[in-house]
């Protein structure tokens, strides 16, 4: 391999992972993001923040001046982080036992919380904190101005209490603080907030100045309230997240699947050209890397759905136009597949000895399934998620995928190829390009 594609290709692994590809079992993903973003965690630098990028616990996130991140929680919670706001996901344990310990701090700016599931059932398991004081919750929707001299907490519904940090209550701790220092408010306390001052013994509750408190200070997008509605169950987006319910996001997607062979449904024909998918291993299977990669791209003519280290899936450049109704089944053609290491070596060839695709125009999702084997590891992926309006669709993990897929449809919805990778333990995970058809 040349020095110019050894480089090229490292540049496209550090690329991948960086945008969330490598990391797996996270405890928050990006629903929706506009603007200038980037987190970091132990052991992984600043980033820029992308759409799908799963946060693992300790993950700290700050935006831009125009940043808006949208985040949904593995127990179904909502966490919001307006412009110019850093805050960590310092703890996140909501384990279907019962066991909830969940601490987020709001190091500046204003943050929307949208308690999930595990708070609603366990609020004695629930913080956030500001560098001055500790927010506890009743089961809640809450925003949160945060800063050295000042912290402000307003309510949407449910309730909090809010206790400045004290000698009594500390820093670093699971669950609210209660006592004669703290002040609740609740949602029929319309207008009020409570505040807390640096060097204040006491929270108070207050009507503020107009032009005051965490929506005034950085108001929301017109797009928060509708990511907000999509990602509650029941609206046309995420089911409960795998951690949480990873039995009901499994069956599912199995009923569905088996559903759409059920109700297999003719879409009409598309007016415009088929745009034609092509797939394939680009990285070592040619004189040179750059070879393989412009066999695949017809030198640049084709667009680029999805790449990776080893593998791509590209199509023609005309924009195709999807059926609006119908259930489409198809099965697997063809697939190639590696078992590699996060260091982006390759451990073994793998398997695909099996799997299903289900689109459903009607509803603008699809869900999938494959079966891998090599390298002493079996896995079966599991993902689903939007088909988008240029044919393009991508998995999401609160809809219960278990791996990240990324592929693209034909107009005439009888062919399919996604790229897929799935982590398998610390060490190792499996990645390949599987081709569909009907």
């Amino acid at each position: 391999m040349s020095r110019k594609a050894w480089v090229a290709r490292w540049l496209l692994c550090a690329l991948l992972c960086w945008s969330g590809w490598a990391w797996a079992g996270g405890v928050a993903e990006v629903l929706f993001l506009s603007g200038q973003s980037q987190w970091s965690a132990n052991g992984v630098r600043a980033q820029v923040l992308q759409k799908g990028t799963q946060l693992p616990e300790g993950a700290r996130i700050e935006t831009g001046e125009d940043g808006y991140v949208y985040l949904g929680t593995l127990d179904q919670g909502f966490l919001v982080l307006r412009p110019r706001t850093a805050a960590r996901i310092a703890r996140y344990q909501a384990d279907s036992g019962g066991r909830v310990e969940i601490r987020l701090e709001l190091e500046k700016g204003v943050a929307r919380v949208v308690s999930g599931n595990a708070a609603h059932t366990q609020p004695q398991g629930f913080r956030m904190e500001t560098p001055l004081a500790v927010i506890g919750v009743r089961g809640t929707d809450f925003s949160v101005l945060a800063g050295d001299e000042l912290t402000q907490v307003s309510v949407r519904s449910g309730g909090v209490v809010v206790s400045p940090l004290s000698d009594e209550c500390r820093p670093g701790g699971i669950g609210p603080c209660n006592g004669g220092h703290s002040a609740e408010l609740y949602s029929q306390d319309r207008g009020q907030l409570i505040e807390v001052r640096r060097g204040a013994a006491q929270a108070i509750r207050l009507t503020p100045a107009a032009g005051m408190g965490p929506d005034s200070a950085a108001p929301p997008s017109g797009e928060e309230n509708r990511q907000l509605e999509r990602s509650r169950p029941g609206n046309g987006s995420a089911a409960a997240p795998t951690k949480l319910a990873e039995t009901q996001a499994e069956n599912s997607i199995t009923r569905a699947i088996n559903a759409s062979e059920a109700q297999l449904a003719q879409p009409p024909t598309p007016p415009t050209p088929v745009p034609t998918v092509f797939w394939g291993r680009w990285a070592g299977v040619a004189a040179s890397d750059a070879e393989a990669y412009a066999a695949l791209t017809d030198q640049g003519r084709r667009e680029t759905v999805a790449m990776n280290s080893w593998f791509a899936v590209t199509r023609s450049r005309e924009l195709p136009t999807l059926p609006h109704e119908g259930v489409v089944s198809l099965s697997l053609s063809e697939a190639h597949a590696l078992i590699v290491n996060q260091q982006g070596g390759v451990l073994a060839t793998a398997q695909v000895t099996g799997g299903r695709l289900a689109l459903d125009f009607g509803q603008a999702r699809f869900q999938t399934t494959l079966a891998t084997q090599g390298g002493g590891y079996t896995a079966e992926l599991r993902a689903a998620g939007p088909i988008n309006p240029d044919g393009t669709f991508d998995s999401q993990w609160l809809a219960g995928s278990n791996g990240t897929v990324r592929g693209t449809i034909t107009t005439d919805a009888r062919q399919a190829a996604y790229l897929f990778q799935q982590s398998l333990d610390a060490r190792a995970q499996v990645t390949g390009v599987a081709s569909w058809v009907r």
